[in-house]
């Protein structure tokens, strides 16, 4: 039986599903499209991004672990082939929300758990997607939360933003971070190479590390849906509106200049044999 969060001792891994940043808007982008709001190049965009990522993961593998469950589930029941798609999520609220939006699956399995308390047989798991995980994670904890990943699972595939960008965007970011950390969470984007070389540490092999591009700049009626939805979860975790504040003067200078999602960092590595 898998242990819950209550049962974690050193690591805790807060997987905050807060509405947004980049693939978490794709309902919005979904919405907003319907009516017309949304150009179809960027929605298109969207798609593209989110396929070419999941296209990754082989045909042949049998079951996917999905740490935090969220839009890489939904996307993962749609696109992926396997037998058996495993999501975890130490947010028991999170588990009930997906269930209740998405309904029941019999190749889905979520469970209320921290993934670096696996205590599964070594290596039944074909597959272990980090889709937008890890910087949400005590950079700290970063080394051991891979190892105890690596022992469970036979590949991990990690997806991260890149801290670089436009300059909005790297602004957008930066308010973003200094949000989390003020009420001591975390939003700590790195670049391609330490992802690396967190992973080398933790004794796997990189088999391939891309950077998959955003091809269209962000439409400011999809920027300003996630942001107001941004907003509203932050003040019911009462940030401090000095954030909120920085946030919308964001916002109005974003109304004239473009804004374009950073590059998306995809790494797979396997196991040192």
């Amino acid at each position: 039986m898998l242990r819950g969060k209550n049962d974690s001792r050193d690591i805790h891994i807060r997987v905050f599903m807060v509405v947004a940043f980049q693939l978490l808007s794709i309902d919005m982008v979904v919405s907003l499209q319907k009516t017309q709001h949304v150009s179809g190049d960027y929605f298109k965009d969207f798609e593209r991004v989110q396929k070419e990522i999941l296209s990754l993961i082989p045909s042949n593998i049998k079951i996917i672990l999905d740490v935090g469950v969220g839009v890489s589930t939904k996307n993962l029941r749609k696109l992926a082939d396997a037998n058996l798609i495993v999501g975890i999520d130490t947010d028991q609220g999170n588990l009930k929300k997906f269930r209740h939006q998405h309904g029941n699956d019999a190749r889905l399995a979520l469970i209320n758990a921290d993934a670096s308390l696996l205590p599964l047989r070594s290596s039944p798991i074909g597959v272990a997607l980090l889709y937008f995980v890890l910087h949400e994670v005590n950079p700290q904890k970063h080394v051991v939360m891979l190892s105890a990943l690596k022992e469970v699972t036979q590949c991990l595939i990690v997806v991260e933003p890149s801290p670089y960008g436009c300059k909005l965007y790297e602004k957008f970011a930066k308010i973003w971070r200094e949000a989390m950390r003020s009420i001591g969470r975390f939003e700590e984007y790195q670049p391609l190479e330490y992802w690396v070389k967190v992973l080398k540490l933790a004794g796997l092999k990189i088999r391939s590390a891309k950077r998959v591009p955003w091809q269209y700049p962000v439409p400011f009626k999809v920027l300003e849906t996630i942001i107001r939805s941004t907003i509203q979860e932050w003040e019911s975790l009462g940030i401090d509106y000095q954030y909120i504040d920085m946030m919308l003067n964001f916002l109005n200078n974003a109304k004239y200049n473009v804004f374009k999602w950073s590059d998306l960092i995809v790494i797979i590595a396997d196991k040192e044999k």
